[in-house]
C-alpha cells in the first residue's frame, strides 16, 4: 500500500524490483554496510551475468539493438554499422561494460551523420590506457597505468563536451544524464565547455 504526496486514501500497487550491483551484498550486510534483510529480499531469483569483456562474442548482437535504442530515441533510422567497426568494437575491454558501448555507439550516430557507422567513427574513453585483448601488453616489469573512475568520467565528459562543441542538451544526450547532473559534474571537475 502507498499514499500520494497530498494523497487521502491509501493506493495498493503490485511491484517487482530488479535490482543490479557488482557487489556481494552478503559480504556487505557481514561488514554493516548493508541491510542483510534487505539482502534476503532483493536475492529471489539471482541471475550472474558476465562483464561484458568476457562476453565479447555478444557485441555484434548487442550492438544492432543498441543501435535500434538510440535511433529511435533520436527519431532517426537505424544505421548501418561495418564488419571493421564491430571488429572494434569486439577488440576493447570495455571497463565501462554495457553502458560503455551505448555511450560509444550514441557518439559513432552522431558523428556518422545519417551515414553508415565505420571503424573511424568509434572513439573509446581513453584508448591509450584500455587497449583491448589484442592491443599491446605492457612491458615487462613496468605496472599498468590504471586511473580512478573519477579520472576517466571527467575525460570522458570533457571529450564529449568538445565533440558536441559544448553543446549541453546533445552532450547530456551522449551521456544519457540529466541537465543538473551535467553541470554538477562540469563544477566538480571544472570542465571547459565550447
Amino acid at each position: 500500500m502507498i499514499e500520494r504526496v497530498g494523497g487521502t486514501a491509501p493506493i495498493e500497487v503490485e511491484t517487482r524490483v530488479v535490482a543490479a550491483t557488482h557487489r556481494d551484498l552478503f559480504q556487505l550486510a557481514s561488514e554493516g554496510k548493508f541491510r542483510e534483510d534487505l539482502a534476503y529480499r532483493l536475492q529471489v531469483v539471482d541471475i550472474q551475468l558476465p562483464p561484458l569483456r568476457e562476453r565479447l562474442e555478444d557485441i555484434p548482437l548487442l550492438t544492432q539493438a543498441l543501435l535500434e535504442k538510440i535511433a529511435q530515441h533520436n527519431e532517426q533510422a537505424t544505421p548501418a554499422i561495418d564488419k571493421a567497426a564491430v571488429d572494434k568494437l569486439q577488440g576493447y575491454t570495455w571497463p565501462g561494460n554495457v553502458r560503455e558501448l551505448e555511450n560509444v555507439l550514441t557518439q559513432a550516430l552522431v558523428q556518422a551523420r545519417g551515414g553508415s557507422i565505420s571503424a573511424d567513427h568509434i572513439h573509446y574513453i581513453n584508448e591509450q590506457a584500455q587497449p583491448g585483448p589484442q592491443g599491446p601488453a605492457d612491458a615487462p616489469g613496468e605496472p599498468a597505468v590504471l586511473r580512478t573512475l573519477e579520472e576517466v568520467e571527467a575525460e570522458h565528459i570533457q571529450r564529449v563536451l568538445q565533440h558536441t562543441g559544448g553543446h549541453k542538451g546533445r552532450t547530456c544526450e551522449v551521456l544519457g544524464i540529466s541537465r543538473p547532473a551535467l553541470d554538477r559534474k562540469i563544477l566538480k571537475y571544472r570542465l571547459t565547455v565550447g
